[in-house]
């Protein structure tokens, strides 16, 4: 039976973050979250490839956010001190007691 290599070493999130420069351990979670950053995930830990670190260095990350203004749901509002979306259904018949 062969075994499959793994190429190049493979680094925890923090010291990925650490060799991207100033870059947040929260926030390369965030790109491996939704896709924008390949992951290897042994049980519950995470760890990005060198070659992955290398490609990220070279064509950098896209934004997060979509770029313009963010699209909120009808009848969604900001909370007030969090700043969350409030997305409680609002109806304006009100149900008999």
């Amino acid at each position: 039976m062969q075994q499959d290599t793994v190429a190049g070493e493979l680094f925890d999130v923090f010291e990925a973050s650490r060799q991207l420069g100033n870059l947040s351990p929260w926030t390369l979670r965030k790109h491996i979250g939704v896709g924008n950053v390949a992951a290897v995930r042994l049980g519950r830990r995470v760890f990005v490839r060198q070659d992955e670190i290398e490609r990220i260095r070279r064509q950098g990350l896209p934004p997060l956010r979509p770029s313009g203004k963010a699209q909120k749901a009808p009848g969604a509002r900001r909370h007030g001190r969090t700043g969350f979306l409030d997305l409680r259904c609002r109806s304006s018949v009100r149900p008999e007691r």
